[in-house]
């Protein structure tokens, strides 16, 4: 475990919470990679606390698929397997064109130009491979979209899943030409909304979380498991 990945913490609210939010970050963040053991003293010791709300935390974060607790072994990050990046794949396309379809008539010219800005500040880091300030642009792109939609549940629900779909995503953007790929595929989707073409863009959009989950895939079919782990 990378112990170095984690900050030695100043509690001011609940231990266990605390210990939740630094460690869940850590985990979707990549610093703390797929495969990555944790044991509860090691934790303990890094955050300078005791073995009780590292215990607790790791059992949330099982609860929401970030861990996987082993029998008295600690836990480790979850890897995500090729079955689990095609079905977080085929969840956010349905989640995300429902989305676009229920928000249509919420996309005013405003998120028009909040979308185009976001394209826009992307390019310097397609550019120069910046691959993490790329995917906090892409991140806030997709997520206006979902929100725009105004369904409360749907956007709870996308919540709910945005740690798991961050954790595939951050893999997925250390692709080789991905960035650009996507960068390029928003371009696309934005033109689409721009031109008042709903239907093309629902359809744009849909093509989009498609290439992605299959680029990885196909990525991860062609390289050994432990490797997969290490690159992470």
């Amino acid at each position: 475990m990378q112990n170095n990945a984690l900050p030695r913490l100043q509690p001011h609210r609940n231990l266990t919470e605390t210990v939740y939010d630094a460690l869940k970050e850590a985990i979707v963040e990549g610093s703390l990679g797929a495969g990555c053991r944790l044991t509860e003293g090691a934790l303990a010791s890094s955050f300078g606390v005791s073995t009780t709300p590292v215990r607790e935390a790791l059992t949330r974060l099982e609860r929401e698929g970030l861990v996987t607790l082993l029998p008295r072994r600690g836990a480790m990050v979850t890897s995500f397997s090729v079955d689990d990046i095609v079905e977080a794949g085929e969840l956010r396309e349905l989640l995300e064109g429902f989305a676009l379809s229920k928000g249509w008539t919420r996309l005013t010219s405003e998120v028009i130009d909040r979308l185009r800005a976001l394209v826009t500040a992307s390019i310097p880091f397609v550019e120069s491979e910046d691959r993490r300030a790329f995917n906090r642009l892409d991140v806030e792109f997709h997520t206006l979209i979902v929100e725009t939609s105004g369904n409360k549940r749907l956007i709870g629900l996308f919540g709910t899943l945005h740690d798991q779909f961050q954790m595939i995503r951050l893999r997925t953007v250390r692709l080789d030409g991905r960035p650009r790929a996507a960068h390029e595929e928003h371009g696309l989707i934005l033109a689409a909304l721009t031109a008042g073409d709903a239907r093309e863009a629902e359809r744009l959009l849909r093509a989009h979380i498609r290439h992605t989950a299959a680029d990885l895939v196909s990525a991860l079919r062609d390289v050994p498991a432990s490797s997969q782990d290490a690159e992470s």
